[in-house]
C-alpha cells in the first residue's frame, strides 16, 4: 500500500462491528477523523453493515457518511435517497422462522425498520453480556466491553415484526451448531453466513436470500454513481464482508478477521483498538498519517 495521497477519487465501504468500532465501544477519534478527512479530500465513504438501519447508533452517523448499505445488502441509500430495497419473501421468512422455532434455536428477525427478537435470543445475549462482565479486571472501563445489554434490551418481540419488510434472520445459540446441516436443511435459495455476530461462545449466523449481500448492493451503488469497481475499496472483518471484498477493486481485512476472510483481501490492517481503520485510510492514500489511539 502507498503512503502518498492519491489524486484519484475513491469510494470506500466500511463495515461497522469489528471494523469501525467494537460492539458496545465508542468510535476512536482516529477512525472518526480518517473518515472525515477522506471526504474532505474528495473521496466518498459509505457504511456497509449487517446491522439494520435502525441499529446504527447516532454517534456513528454523526461522523458523516455519503450513504449506507444496511441489512447485509438488502437496503441501500445514497445520501437520503433509497436506491435499493430488497425485502425477503414473506413465505421464505416464515419458512426460516418455522425451521428455527422447530429446533429450539434462538433467533432475531431484521426488517428494514427494526430488529425483533425472541425471548430465547435475548436471554443468550444477556448471558453473554454477563459473561463479559465477569472477565473485567480492576481498571477496565465497562463502556469499552463488547456489551449486548443495551443492544438486546431495545428489541421488540419477534411476534410484532412486519414480515413484509423483513430482510434477514439472525440466529444465536450457546450450543455448538453444525452450519453445514443448517445450510443443507434450508436449501439453495438462502445464503448462510456463519459468525456474523461478535460473540466468542456458542454459534451464530445470518441468513439472507441468495444473491442479496453487501457485494450486490455495492454493485448497484457503483452503477448509480457511475464509479468503476476498481475505484472501490471495501474494509471489513467478517464472512459477510467476503462478497464486498470480491466486488471492490481493493479489499482490506482487519487483523482480527478469520484467516479465510483474510484470503479474500488484498491488505491486512490493524485491529480496531490499534487504529486499524485510520491505518488503512492512510496507507491507501485517502488521508495523511494519523496519530492513532
Amino acid at each position: 500500500m502507498t503512503s502518498q495521497l492519491t489524486s484519484e477519487r475513491r469510494i470506500v465501504f466500511v463495515d461497522i462491528d469489528g471494523t469501525l468500532v467494537n460492539h458496545g465501544s465508542p468510535v476512536l477519534d482516529s477512525a472518526r477523523e480518517a473518515v472525515r478527512e477522506a471526504r474532505r479530500n474528495g473521496h466518498l465513504v459509505f457504511i456497509a453493515t449487517g446491522r439494520g438501519e435502525a441499529d446504527v447508533q447516532p454517534d456513528i452517523r454523526e461522523i458523516g457518511f455519503d450513504g449506507e448499505i444496511t441489512n447485509s445488502g438488502a437496503l441501500a441509500h445514497i445520501g437520503n435517497e433509497t436506491v435499493l430495497s430488497r425485502p425477503m419473501e414473506v413465505a421464505d421468512m416464515q419458512f426460516l422462522i418455522n425451521y428455527f422455532e422447530g429446533r429450539g434455536i434462538p433467533y432475531l428477525v431484521q426488517t428494514h425498520d427494526q430488529t425483533y427478537t425472541t425471548e430465547a435470543a435475548k436471554a443468550v445475549m444477556l448471558a453473554y453480556d454477563a459473561y463479559l462482565r465477569e472477565q473485567l479486571t480492576p481498571g477496565d472501563d465497562l463502556e469499552e466491553v463488547h456489551t449486548f445489554a443495551n443492544f438486546a434490551a431495545g428489541f421488540p418481540d419477534v411476534s410484532e415484526a412486519d414480515l413484509t419488510h423483513a430482510a434477514k434472520l439472525v440466529f444465536i445459540s450457546e450450543a455448538d451448531l453444525d452450519m453445514r446441516v443448517i445450510a443443507d436443511d434450508i436449501g439453495d435459495r438462502f445464503h448462510l453466513v456463519p459468525g456474523s455476530m461478535p460473540v466468542s461462545i456458542g454459534s451464530n449466523g445470518e441468513i439472507s436470500p441468495r444473491g442479496i449481500n453487501k457485494g450486490s448492493a455495492i454493485e448497484e451503488v457503483l452503477r448509480r454513481l457511475a464509479i468503476p469497481t476498481q475505484n472501490a475499496i471495501g474494509i471489513g472483518d467478517s464472512w459477510n464482508d467476503v462478497e464486498m471484498f470480491d466486488v471492490c477493486g481493493e479489499a482490506v481485512a482487519m487483523a482480527g478477521a478469520d484467516q479465510g476472510v483474510k484470503e479474500h483481501a488484498d491488505h491486512i490492517t490493524g485491529s480496531v483498538e490499534e487504529g486499524g481503520l485510520a491505518q488503512a485510510f492512510a496507507n491507501l492514500g485517502l488521508t495523511s498519517a494519523h496519530v492513532l489511539n
